[in-house]
């Protein structure tokens, strides 16, 4: 007899189950999301008053530090042609080393130029 010959036979499995503990544990899991949510309504609550708390003046110059630092990443984006993106990125590298946009935009600047130089080539000839 060869293995194609051989057939199995069908089986047929039922399983029961009690979802009385399911239903309980998921009532609980939802009392306590609903519970989760209402701290969350009272921080947001807290927080929107701190906002509301704020001056206009202290507004004005957050929003200031926040143009200044787009416009220096702009800046160097156009002197540079790096993205916008990239270079908020590097930026932020850039502060956690306690290094400038001034000293990245250098740094960016001469890696330029070796690449440049490095697609160009080597002027001695190996022969």
């Amino acid at each position: 007899m060869s293995l194609s010959q051989v057939k199995a036979g069908r089986a047929y499995v039922e399983i029961g189950a009690d979802s009385s503990r399911l239903k309980r544990d998921l009532s609980a899991a939802g009392t306590q999301l609903r519970e989760f949510g209402d701290k969350l309504s009272g921080i947001r609550t807290i927080a929107a008053g701190a906002l509301a708390a704020l001056s206009g003046a202290g507004v004005v110059g957050l929003a200031k530090s926040f143009a200044d630092a787009g416009s220096a990443i702009d800046d160097l984006s156009q002197r540079s042609g790096a993205s916008h993106r990239a270079l908020s990125e590097l930026s932020y590298a850039a502060k956690l080393s306690d290094t400038s946009l001034e000293t990245l935009g250098t740094g960016l600047r001469k890696m330029q130029v070796f690449l440049i130089k490095a697609a160009e080539g080597s002027e001695k000839k190996n022969v």
